[in-house]
């Protein structure tokens, strides 16, 4: 009973990690889409008045000159860019690191399990939508089959089956005989 107490809590915790995850994301990254239409307007005021600048002196004869003002100009935008570049950048920074955090990647909200019809788990739902199986039983399930791989000492890899001799992570030895921890006989 303590187990599924503490699955049932553990996939609460999830869930509400998961919406502050995505609340500070969202916040984060609207933050930064501000930044970036402030500096997409500055550019385009700039390349206004630069043209404006290059136009008028043109006019007047007086280009070669003033070549001067115009470079600085220049430089003014691509420095602009430059900033609206490392926005853009840090707005992808913040997706990916929001996404390491879920442990999943942006194209679903898959737990990265499967349920035993083979249809991805998605993080808080209680039911699989395909077979209507309960998915707090089957991620029991799939956390008991878990416990009967060996985990390495050194890296804490997982072995890929229950009686791997080497660690698919760093390549360590297993012990040879895995006890279990509920009654120390070795596994079978």
């Amino acid at each position: 009973m303590d187990n599924f107490l503490d699955r049932v809590k553990g996939v609460v915790d999830k869930g509400v990690t998961a919406a502050s995850v995505r609340s500070k994301e969202f916040m984060e990254t609207s933050r930064l889409r501000t930044k970036l239409e402030t500096l997409s307007a500055e550019k385009d005021t700039a390349i206004v008045e630069l043209g404006s600048i290059v136009f008028t002196l043109y006019k007047q004869e007086k280009l070669e000159k003033q070549s001067e003002r115009v470079l600085d100009k220049c430089k003014n935008i691509l420095e602009i860019e430059k900033k609206i570049h490392e926005t853009e950048q840090e707005i992808e920074r913040v997706r990916k690191e929001a996404e390491e955090i879920l442990g999943r990647s942006r194209e679903g909200s898959s737990s990265g399990q499967t349920c035993e019809c083979g249809s991805p788990i998605k993080t808080g739902v209680k039911f699989c939508g395909s077979c209507g199986k309960n998915l707090l039983e089957v991620l029991e399930k799939i956390e008991k089959e878990a416990n009967l791989f060996p985990t390495c000492s050194h890296c804490g890899t997982k072995g890929s089956k229950p009686n791997a001799k080497f660690c698919p992570g760093c390549g360590a030895p297993f012990p040879s005989a895995p006890m279990e921890q509920s009654n120390g006989q070795p596994q079978k």
